[in-house]
């Protein structure tokens, strides 16, 4: 996998998977969280890079405990393009997948991240998505 923080060319991406599927987590609640890179740009919410901006040399915080906007995420990843008018075509299959595995997720990163991570909130829509669903949107 590409390592986005240290490439320098334009990092960009046509479709978003929901941030579960990385590890990430809310700090104070230790819930994996379920929504996208676009999302979180549009909501206004904030997050703490734990050193990622000290080693792509963008924060001037050497611990790098500053709280950034994610709206701002240009003023700290440079090469990240991330349109807020992301591309759905299989966003059903990741919802989908999130539902039915989320023990399984929480399983997977409080292991490869020694952490005790709880389970998302996953939204009532997602719960509702089938395999057939899930698979249909998969093939656009």
């Amino acid at each position: 996998p590409a390592n986005h923080l240290q490439e320098e060319a334009q990092h960009q991406c046509l479709e978003h998977l929901p941030r579960v599927m990385g590890g990430s987590y809310h700090a104070v609640t230790h819930k994996l969280v379920v929504d996208t890179c676009p999302e979180v740009i549009q909501s206004g919410t904030t997050f703490s890079c734990l050193g990622n901006c000290t080693r792509a040399g963008t924060c001037t915080d050497r611990e790098c405990t500053v709280i950034h906007s994610y709206s701002q995420y240009r003023d700290y990843f440079h090469t990240w393009n991330i349109s807020t008018q992301d591309r759905a075509e299989g966003a059903q299959f990741w919802q989908f997948l999130v539902s039915k595995y989320a023990g399984e997720l929480v399983q997977y990163w409080n292991k490869r991240a020694n952490l005790s991570l709880v389970l998302p909130d996953i939204p009532e829509e997602w719960k509702q998505i089938t395999e057939e669903e899930s698979l249909r949107a998969l093939r656009g």
